[in-house]
C-alpha cells in the first residue's frame, strides 16, 4: 500500500514538473503581463493592449518565416532589410498604378528573390549562413535606399483600414493575418513532408542527403518562406505606421525574431520547431521593450537585455540535450 502510494507520488511529482517545464514560456509571459500590470502606469489599459497587439504582428511574422530558416540549422540576420525592401517596393508600385495590391504583389515577389539569393549562397555556395546573410544584409538595405533614399508616408483609406481598424472595435485587424500565417506556417513545418524534410535536414544535413532528400531545394525553399513572411511583416509595419525610412525601417527585427524563437524552445541548430512558443516568445520581448519604453529608460539597454536573454535560452536547450 505504501509502495504504490510512493510511486503515485513520484508519478505526481514528474506530471507536475513536465507541466512547468512544458509551459514555463507561458507562464513566464504571464508573469511579465501581471508585473507590468501592476507597477507599469497604463500598462493595462486597452489603448496599450492594442499598441501590443499591432506591434507584435509584423514581428510574429518574422519570426514565423525565420523558424523555416533555422528548422535547417541556419539563421536569417538579413531579414530587417528584406522588410525595408518590401516597403519602399510596395509603395512605388502603389504610385505607379494607384494599387496597394499590385503593391504588395511586387514586394512580396521581391522578397522571394530576396531568399532564393540568400538560398543560392547558403546552399549552393556552402557560405556559412551568419556570414551570408550578413552579406545580403549590407544589400538589401543598399537596394532599399537606392529604390528611394526618402522618408516616405502614406496615408488613405486603405491605410487606415489595414493600420488602424478594430474588428468589432476589439481586435486589431493585424490579428487575422497573423493567425492565419501562424496555422499555416504550423501546418507546413509539423504535417507535410515539406517540413519533415525541412527538419531532417536540420537534424543531420549529410544523413538526410544520403537518404534522398534535395538539401539544396529544401534550404532554398526555406530561406525564400523566411524572406517572404519577411516581406509581410514589412507590410504590416509599413500600414501600421504609415510611413518608411529605408536606413532604418526593420532595424533589430533579426533580434527579436531570433530572440523569440529560442525563448519559445525552438532548437537553434536545426531540428524541431515551436510555433507556439515563438509566439509566446514574441510577446514576452514586446512586453520588454514597451516596459523599458513606458518607464523612460535607454533603448540600448532594451538591445542589451534581449541578447542576454537568447545566451539564456540557448544556454538552456544545451543543458536540455
Amino acid at each position: 500500500m505504501s509502495e504504490s502510494i510512493r510511486i503515485d507520488n513520484g508519478r505526481g511529482k514528474q506530471f507536475i514538473r513536465h507541466v512547468l517545464l512544458s509551459n514555463a514560456v507561458l507562464f513566464v509571459l504571464l508573469g511579465l503581463l501581471a508585473f507590468n500590470i501592476l507597477f507599469t502606469k497604463n500598462f493595462a489599459s486597452i489603448n496599450i493592449l492594442w499598441l501590443l497587439i499591432r506591434q507584435s504582428a509584423s514581428i510574429v511574422c518574422v519570426a514565423m518565416g525565420m523558424s523555416f530558416v533555422v528548422a535547417t540549422g541556419n539563421i536569417d540576420i538579413s531579414v530587417g532589410p528584406a522588410m525595408a525592401l518590401a516597403a519602399v517596393v510596395c509603395v512605388q508600385i502603389e504610385q505607379a498604378s494607384g494599387s496597394y495590391l499590385y503593391g504588395a504583389l511586387g514586394a512580396l515577389g521581391a522578397c522571394l528573390l530576396c531568399g532564393a539569393f540568400n538560398g543560392i549562397l547558403v546552399s549552393v555556395f556552402k557560405i556559412q549562413s551568419m556570414i551570408a546573410t550578413l552579406i545580403t544584409q549590407m544589400v538589401f538595405r543598399a537596394a532599399a535606399q537606392l529604390v528611394s533614399a526618402w522618408v516616405i508616408t502614406i496615408k488613405g483609406e486603405t491605410v487606415r483600414f489595414l493600420g488602424l481598424h478594430a474588428i468589432g472595435g476589439l481586435v486589431p485587424i493585424q490579428v487575422v493575418p497573423v493567425v492565419i500565417l501562424a496555422l499555416l506556417v504550423w501546418f507546413l513545418l509539423k504535417k507535410t513532408i515539406f517540413g519533415k524534410r525541412l527538419e531532417a535536414v536540420g537534424c543531420n544535413q549529410r544523413a538526410a542527403r544520403i537518404s534522398g532528400i534535395n538539401t539544396i531545394g529544401i534550404m532554398m525553399v526555406g530561406y525564400m518562406l523566411c524572406s517572404f513572411c519577411a516581406g509581410l511583416g514589412g507590410l504590416m509595419e509599413l500600414f501600421r505606421s504609415a510611413a518608411c525610412d529605408t536606413s532604418t525601417f526593420g532595424n533589430n527585427y533579426e533580434i527579436n525574431a531570433i530572440a523569440a524563437i529560442a525563448i519559445g524552445g525552438t532548437v537553434m541548430n536545426g531540428g524541431n520547431t515551436r510555433i507556439m512558443g515563438t509566439i509566446y516568445g514574441v510577446l514576452i520581448m514586446q512586453i520588454i521593450t514597451m516596459m523599458i519604453n513606458m518607464n523612460n529608460i535607454n533603448y540600448n539597454y532594451g538591445n542589451i537585455i534581449k541578447c542576454i536573454i537568447i545566451i539564456i535560452a540557448i544556454y538552456v536547450q544545451n543543458r536540455k540535450k
